[in-house]
Order: structure tokens, then C-alpha cells, then sequence
């Protein structure tokens, strides 16, 4: 059963279905075109909790 969260960064806010709070962070990070969480880190020059805690994710 997916749910919907919204996902905002900076001045970013999107929405994705997803099954958990993980796999909507996954697909946010992989429609910026990163393979992964730690890609997208990578390319902000932050670690994955840095980078994590950058993001809100709310479910709706």
C-alpha cells in the first residue's frame, strides 16, 4: 500500500507515492538524476546525514 509524502528542500517541494519515507526519499533523489541517496550526498559535498537532514519529509 503506497502513501503520499512531500518532500521539500530549500525551496523545493515535491510529492511522491511511495511505500515508506525511504523509498519516497529514494525516488526523489533518483528524478535529480542521482543513483542513490549516497550519490546525491556525494554531489552536495555532504555526508548522508547532513544531507538527509537538509530534506523534510512529510507524509500527507
Amino acid at each position: 500500500m503506497t502513501k503520499t509524502f512531500t518532500i521539500t528542500a530549500g525551496t523545493i517541494e515535491v510529492s511522491y507515492d511511495a511505500v515508506d519515507e525511504a523509498s519516497a526519499i529514494n525516488a526523489y533523489v533518483q528524478d535529480a538524476g542521482y543513483a542513490s541517496v549516497q550519490a546525491a550526498a556525494d554531489a552536495c559535498n555532504q555526508t548522508v546525514e547532513n544531507f538527509l537532514a537538509d530534506i523534510t519529509v512529510t507524509e500527507v
